[in-house]
């Protein structure tokens, strides 16, 4: 069963979706969090004039700043990021909507020969800026964003790779190991514990 979530008293309303109305923008006062760049600009039309909103980017850059109402957009890749942006922004009251278009399930998962793909394509190449760039690289490995996200996820629990600052590493000479079909799912699950269980770190705002 979902249940909302207090944060230090702070009431969090589960609104998840998988499709956004301009509706769920009508606050004029409200502070609007974005994950993904393109869906940040994509949706700043539909935002009221006196609305804030914030791309995970601006949070590591800016002051920290308070909120009446603070919206969750869309999902966000990794509990690092959600907790970069609950950093950044204390807020009265939370309301999740963490938007996400595709499901893994749905998708299908990864099979080996795009894993071995990835592979090859993080150890080749340094400084890749997953943040900003990371549909074009979905785009050059012919795979689905969301697909990319989740084997990225996967590659950096196994320490493949190291992501900071939205910026993507390889690390030299990794372990050996096997991406066994149990690991995979089991790492899917635990990720889209942030979608689908509404799951929200605890922590001091």
């Amino acid at each position: 069963m979902v249940k909302d979530i207090a944060i230090s008293g702070i009431v969090v309303e589960d609104q998840r979706t998988q499709s956004l109305r301009r509706s769920m923008f009508a606050d004029s006062e409200g502070t609007y969090v974005f994950f993904n760049e393109r869906l940040y600009k994509q949706l700043q039309p539909q935002l009221p004039p006196t609305a804030t909103s914030w791309l995970l980017s601006d949070a590591e850059r800016l002051t920290k700043q308070h909120a009446t109402t603070l919206y969750l957009v869309d999902c966000p890749a990794t509990l690092t990021d959600l907790q970069t942006a609950l950093t950044a922004i204390s807020a009265d009251q939370i309301v999740v909507y963490f938007y996400l278009k595709e499901s893994h399930y749905l998708l299908g998962m990864p099979d080996r020969a795009e894993y071995a793909k990835l592979f090859k394509f993080v150890q080749t190449h340094q400084n890749v800026d997953v943040a900003h760039r990371l549909g074009e690289l979905a785009t050059y490995l012919r795979l689905k964003t969301p697909q990319l996200v989740l084997m990225l996820q996967i590659f950096t629990e196994l320490q493949f790779v190291t992501i900071e600052h939205g910026v993507m590493n390889p690390v030299a000479s990794p372990a050996i190991m096997r991406l066994r079909a149990h690991q995979v799912t089991n790492s899917d699950k635990l990720k889209l514990k942030l979608r689908n269980n509404c799951c929200i770190v605890k922590q001091r705002i």
